[in-house]
């Protein structure tokens, strides 16, 4: 057991429930005017494919590296998915994303991965050429940009998943660029108690990795309460970061929980520790091991710092125990997509494993995942 407990996700402290609500209006994509908060991302993919018009039957040129939920949605609606490659270093394969244009392709769906942006520009410029609805989801790339400007807002929409990067229960955004798309309805909200225990988990999350050398039995006692909670009050709790698509989540919005503690963000602020973050972890890395992105572009704010990893799930387990979070990242093919065309998408699934940089981490807390990660990836 580690001396520290690290979450992987962002965790919440007590004081920020205390701030004064920040104006964010001037931050993409809250700046979008046009736009929806919902419970997920998903769900903003779901309302934003009916935005577009896209109707069942539609080709959609669509990444073979996803997370499986993505596509699930795309396939409810009806679109008929049309793979594209993506290469070992995580980039879109633009001239395979090309061949892959048929007469009956609608739209095209392009994934930013881990805050580091795909080249979106030379993607709008073919998107426009061929009358192609652009889908950019940046649900792994909150506050990341290119010099031209903030990535989500190059497509017709921009998804964006808020949970992943701030410390929220939930939360997903739909940003409509296009003033002649209908904004969806306003969404209902989420069950109060349901967003409430989250809080709780992630303010559990806080003082855990607040107070060195019991942080992690104390994690531990308190979500064995809160099961405990849930079975009492028969509290039905709506679930975030699964890999199975739920339809009966895709109608809810943001509840106002996760709406108080947004207007609490301070986007500079996140870009810049997360940024400071991994750059500190990258120089306390063994040089032996791989990150998946050498360097830091001025404009990105990154989501986590990935690794190629020969034995992922070993170095994953481990770390768990060690009490370091880390995520096992899209491990899984959905049934249907052809793996065997995409050697490059495989070696990502089989390699890649996400350990934590969030703006919630101190040096200390870098310098032990580092630690954590040397010793278990060369071990």
């Amino acid at each position: 057991m580690g001396r520290y407990h690290i979450p992987f996700f962002q965790p919440l402290s007590p004081w920020e429930l205390l701030t004064l609500p920040r104006d964010l209006q001037s931050t993409y994509p809250f700046s979008a005017h046009r736009r929806r908060h919902y419970y997920l991302a998903r769900n903003a993919i779901w309302h934003g494919i009916e935005a577009l018009g896209l109707e069942a039957g539609n080709e959609i040129l669509f990444p073979a590296y996803h997370h499986g939920v993505d596509l699930d949605v795309v396939q409810a609606r009806g679109l008929v998915p049309v793979w594209y490659g993506i290469d070992r270093a995580a980039r879109l394969d633009l001239e395979d994303l090309k061949r892959s244009l048929t007469p009956r392709t609608k739209a095209v769906y392009v994934i930013h991965y881990f805050g580091f942006p795909q080249p979106i520009l030379e993607i709008r410029a073919f998107a426009r050429e061929h009358g192609l609805a652009l889908i950019e989801d940046c649900a792994l790339s909150l506050f990341s940009a290119i010099p031209e400007g903030p990535l989500g807002s190059f497509g017709d929409i921009g998804v964006f998943c808020l949970y992943k990067s701030l410390p929220m229960p939930h939360g997903g955004t739909l940003a409509l660029n296009r003033s002649d798309l209908k904004v969806p309805e306003r969404p209902p909200r989420i069950d109060r108690m349901s967003s409430l225990s989250y809080v709780i988990h992630l303010l559990l999350d806080y003082v855990a990795l607040r107070i060195e050398g019991v942080g992690p039995p104390l994690v531990s006692l308190g979500r064995e309460m809160g099961r405990a909670t849930k079975r009492t009050m028969n509290l039905d709790v709506v679930p975030i970061d699964t890999n199975e698509l739920d339809t009966r989540v895709l109608p809810l919005g943001m509840s106002n929980i996760a709406r108080y503690l947004l207007a609490r963000t301070k986007p500079e602020e996140v870009v810049r520790i997360r940024r400071e973050n991994f750059l500190h972890m990258k120089s306390l890395l063994d040089p032996r091991i791989r990150p998946l992105y050498p360097e830091l572009p001025s404009h990105v704010c990154p989501l986590s710092y990935p690794i190629l990893v020969e034995d992922k799930t070993r170095v994953h387990e481990e770390l768990l125990r060690d009490s370091v979070g880390n995520v096992n990242f899209w491990l899984r093919w959905r049934p249907g997509v052809p793996a065997e065309r995409f050697p490059d998408v495989d070696y990502l699934r089989r390699h890649v494993l996400e350990v934590p940089i969030h703006q919630g981490l101190r040096k200390k807390h870098i310098e032990f995942v580092a630690e954590r990660v040397n010793a278990r990836v060369l071990g």
